[in-house]
């Protein structure tokens, strides 16, 4: 992993962590009347957290063999986790191009809220480097002129 997608990464993983810190699973567990399932399901949930913090993004809960609301649940974590990950790659796909040369045009869209971090982080660079390209440049064609 490049250090601009570590960065990224970090970012991303830091963000759904420190939501899975806010979670009050267990106090969810005591009020279930099938408290193993929901023993189970946040033994997952914990995880596929240890699995995205090691850098497993394409890990998910599984939705199978589980009541309704474990199922709803499951899903909407994994939902959570694929929106996330998305962007993740976006911006991740957006510093790949540019360290091999093709300069992206900026991203108007698709980082809503609080990924409008990452979106701004990435348009900041590209400008940087369109405009140490037109630098480049003026100074060739002075160079050139004598």
């Amino acid at each position: 992993m490049r250090p601009c997608e570590n960065l990224l990464f970090n970012y991303a993983l830091n963000t759904l962590l420190h939501a899975s810190r806010k979670c009050r699973m267990p106090e969810i567990i005591e009020n279930k009347s099938n408290g193993a399932e929901w023993r189970m399901f946040l033994a997952e949930v914990n995880h596929l957290r240890d699995a995205v913090a090691a850098g497993d993004l394409k890990r998910r809960l599984t939705t199978e063999n589980r009541s309704d609301e474990s199922a709803a649940a499951c899903s909407t974590l994994n939902e959570t986790l694929d929106t996330i990950i998305q962007t993740y790659e976006r911006a991740v796909s957006s510093v790949d191009n540019m360290s091999n040369g093709r300069i992206p045009e900026p991203f108007n869209d698709g980082f809503p809220g609080d990924f409008a971090r990452a979106k701004n982080v990435c348009n900041h660079f590209i400008d940087v480097i369109n405009r140490r390209n037109s630098q480049i440049i003026r100074l060739t064609a002075a160079a050139a002129l004598g």
